[in-house]
This record gives structure tokens, C-alpha cells and sequence, in this order.
């Protein structure tokens, strides 16, 4: 397998970064979520037989900003860079929370089907932002109120409904159980999906949710074999059989 490589793509919008192990085979793109860190799951290529991985994260996150912190904007540059950096290749988008919302907005004709894991598409009382803000590095405030409505002192509800108003491609979307009531005493980050979000996602034709019950936000680390079995499904409906799930490299979150 040969070494990872980073790509340097330039949009209209600002610089998009690539991190991928190339061989020519169709295209798994993961976009990462909000402050991850730099390496992860970059064993995907490992677990996942007939795709390449190509990983990504949220500009201005192991890479450079772009001109704004909107939603809107990540996805138009990366739209741009899947158009032109992957033209004439088929790709699967998986999204990781605000990076899931980035891949809901997509445009961009070679995209052949989506993965995404707890995306926050409706903020409103969606209680464990509060721990979101106390976790972040410096110099994030920015993106921290643009993009999720998280200021020192209160915040503010984002509303990304609109981004299924024109979703056509077929779409799994990962979440990591209830919600519940507000409380600090967790051990892990819970669920940032509200229930009028997953009431939304329920409605939609082509939204098929899955369930991850007691994962909650994270659920690639914690619920690895339903994260992996989505991404198996989506590369075979989108490539063919040659595409399957290797158990015995299991991806870590």
C-alpha cells in the first residue's frame, strides 16, 4: 500500500487539503467533524477493500481557514475540489457531525451516495454544545459561533434544515441514540441529534436512519461495526461487490 500523500487543491474559496493513499480505485472521502484530531481513522483504507480513502478535515482544522466559517462555504469549496481534483471518479462522502453537515450540502455530479454521523441540523436545546465550547482549542471562536452558535456566554440555535430540501442522493445517516435531558455528569459526549432533527430525518425519501443505541456522538469509535457496515453499504451501492468490510482491521474513531 503505498504512503499517505497530502493534496493541496485551490478553490475558488481557499485551499482544500486531501489526505489519501491513491491507487486509482473509486473514492471514499471522509470529511472529519469539529476539532478532530489529525490522524483520525486513517486506517480506513485498511479496513475497506476496493475504494481509496481520501480524508479531510473542516477548514482551519489541520489545514487552512477559508475566507468565512459557514457551512454554506466548506461546502462549495469542497464541492469545487471533489469536481475537479476527482473528475471522472465515483465517490462515496462520509461526513462526521459538522462535517456531516458539509456533505448534506455537497454538489457535485461524481457524488454518488452519503454517509453521515450526528449531524446537528437543528441546535436549538441541543444541550451538550455547552461541553463543545469548554473542549475547544484557542483561537476557534469564530468558527465556534458561525457555524454552531456558541458564544462565552449563551447560544444561539443554528437551523440546517434547508440542506434536505434538495438532497436526491441516497443517504445513511448514523445516530448515536437519545439525546436525554441535560445533565453533566456523562462519560461520553451524547447524541447532538434532537428529536425534531430526527423527526426530520425520518421524514425524508432518501434518508435511511440507522441506530447506534448508547454511542452517542461519537459513534465511529463507539459503535465501530454498525459505522463500518454503513460505509460498506453505501461504496457497494455506489461501486459494485468488489467492495467489503475486513473485521479483522477494525476502524478506530
Amino acid at each position: 500500500m503505498p504512503p499517505e500523500t497530502k493534496l493541496e487543491w485551490e478553490t475558488p474559496f481557499g485551499p482544500i487539503w486531501f489526505w489519501r493513499r491513491d491507487t486509482g480505485q473509486p473514492v471514499l472521502l471522509l470529511i472529519t467533524g469539529t476539532f478532530a484530531n489529525a490522524n483520525v481513522l486513517d486506517q480506513l483504507d485498511e479496513t475497506l477493500v476496493g475504494v481509496d480513502v481520501w480524508r479531510a478535515h473542516l477548514p482551519g482544522n489541520h489545514c487552512p481557514p477559508l475566507a468565512v466559517n459557514t457551512v454554506g462555504l466548506f461546502a462549495a469549496a469542497y464541492g469545487h475540489a471533489i469536481r475537479d481534483a476527482l473528475a471522472g471518479r465515483d465517490v462515496v462522502v462520509a461526513g462526521l457531525s459538522v462535517g456531516g453537515l458539509v456533505a448534506l450540502g455537497l454538489r457535485a455530479a461524481n457524488i454518488r451516495g452519503l454517509v453521515v454521523v450526528e449531524p446537528p441540523l437543528l441546535t436549538e436545546g441541543v444541550w451538550p454544545l455547552r461541553i463543545v465550547r469548554e473542549q475547544a482549542p484557542p483561537g476557534h471562536d469564530d468558527f465556534l459561533w458561525q457555524v454552531l452558535g456558541i458564544a462565552p456566554d449563551r447560544l444561539e440555535p443554528r437551523d440546517y434544515s434547508a440542506l434536505l430540501a434538495n438532497l436526491e442522493l441516497p443517504t445513511r445517516i448514523l445516530v448515536g441514540g437519545e439525546m436525554g435531558p441535560p445533565r453533566r455528569d456523562f462519560d461520553i459526549m451524547p447524541s447532538l441529534v434532537s428529536p425534531a432533527c430526527r423527526a426530520l430525518l425520518e421524514a425524508h425519501p432518501k434518508v435511511t436512519v440507522i441506530e447506534a443505541p448508547g454511542a452517542g456522538h461519537n459513534v465511529p469509535a463507539r459503535a465501530v461495526l454498525t459505522f463500518a457496515h454503513a460505509l460498506e453499504a453505501a461504496c457497494r451501492d455506489a461501486f459494485g461487490p468488489q467492495v467489503r468490510f475486513q473485521p479483522a482491521n477494525r476502524p478506530r474513531g
